[in-house]
């Protein structure tokens, strides 16, 4: 993908490039090409810029598996990440066939002893083919100096996961753009199994009474998996549901891109959360407890995801109001940086 910055002879205005993943020509992973127009002065003296391979880690450990079930001769689901590969039947030869088939897949050089070295693929792909998520943004004519604009040095991020929870059933981006595509409204009555909206309906102002019958409501609020997040019964009662959703959109997005707990623990990963509005608590805890103070607090929901997921990063809840996404975003930006 090529991109042009149009620049007055006074300020150079960088490009922000959109990469798309997915499989490309020069072996699967993600590029970026572009351009940088530093002046209009008569010459042009631009400077293009080339992003290396950026493989997500779901990707690798397809990868990896299809070329384990090609040697056996199974189907790519039969191969567990987790599993010992010799377990399989792998031999010497068998060794030495995956890495021959990698290194031209990755274009890179593996090890012959890849496969001692990482028994199983989760291992493979988080310690021995790590670095080719680490490969620096370098300008193509390779004369070793980083691409710069007046602005300072151009820096690239990539979003390799999501997830989400929207009212409507929205529970994916796809689900999320098909109802924003087909204009649904997702703006609905209130439903039973939050209130009776008629006894609190009134069309007057009145003290204890709300004009508003009508909502848009995230589905599934109430369900939440305790014994896999840590937290017992008594605690997820007094927890915000907004904790609990947060634990859960961390794990979909994290899954999203094949990682698990077991896998996350202890690496430098930060979290950066935006919460507004922990009224919940006036209306549902009727008797403070011991597990109060964190399930109402703020700062907490974002401890929560580093706890659980033995994250050992940055953790931080921003609120800022109405700007509260955009601005863990953009804290979140400037501590990869």
């Amino acid at each position: 993908m090529e991109q042009e910055a149009q620049a007055s002879a006074s300020q150079a205005v960088p490009p922000i490039p959109l990469p798309k993943p997915g499989p490309s020509e020069d072996g699967g992973g993600v590029f970026v090409k572009y351009k940088v127009h530093e002046s209009s002065t008569g010459a042009d003296p631009s400077v293009e810029v080339k992003l290396e391979p950026l493989w997500r880690r779901s990707t690798l450990v397809d990868l990896a598996k299809d070329a384990v079930a090609d040697i056996l001769q199974v189907q790519a689901t039969a191969v567990k990440p987790d599993r010992p590969l010799m377990d399989l039947g792998f031999d010497s030869a068998g060794a030495l066939k995956l890495r021959n088939k990698l290194s031209r897949r990755l274009k890179i050089e593996l090890p012959p002893t890849l496969l001692f070295d990482h028994p199983t693929i989760n291992d493979m792909v988080d310690n021995g083919i790590a670095l080719l998520s680490k490969r620096p943004m370098t300008p193509a004519h390779a004369d070793g100096v980083p691409a710069t604009t007046q602005q300072g040095p151009i820096s690239h991020h990539v979003i390799v996961s999501t997830s989400c929870q929207f009212p409507g059933g929205a529970n994916s981006l796809k689900l999320y753009w098909d109802m924003l595509a087909d204009k649904t409204d997702a703006v609905i009555e209130v439903p039973l199994s939050r209130w009776d909206h008629e006894l609190y309906y009134s069309q007057e102002p009145q003290e204890g009474k709300t004009y508003a019958r009508h909502g848009g409501f995230v589905e599934g609020t109430d369900l939440f998996d305790v014994t896999y997040f840590g937290l017992g019964s008594a605690e997820a009662r007094t927890t915000d549901p907004q904790q609990r959703m947060l634990l859960g959109a961390a794990y979909d997005a994290l899954r999203g891109d094949g990682y698990d707990k077991a896998l996350l623990q202890n690496n430098p990963l930060g979290v950066f959360t935006a919460l507004s509005n922990m009224e919940w608590f006036h209306l549902a805890v009727s008797k403070p407890g011991v597990y109060t103070g964190p399930g109402v607090s703020s700062a907490i929901a974002a401890n929560r995801i580093s706890y659980v997921f033995g994250l050992k990063g940055p953790s931080m809840t921003i609120d800022t109001a109405c700007s509260s996404s955009l601005s863990a975003l953009h804290a979140a930006l400037r501590s990869l940086e």
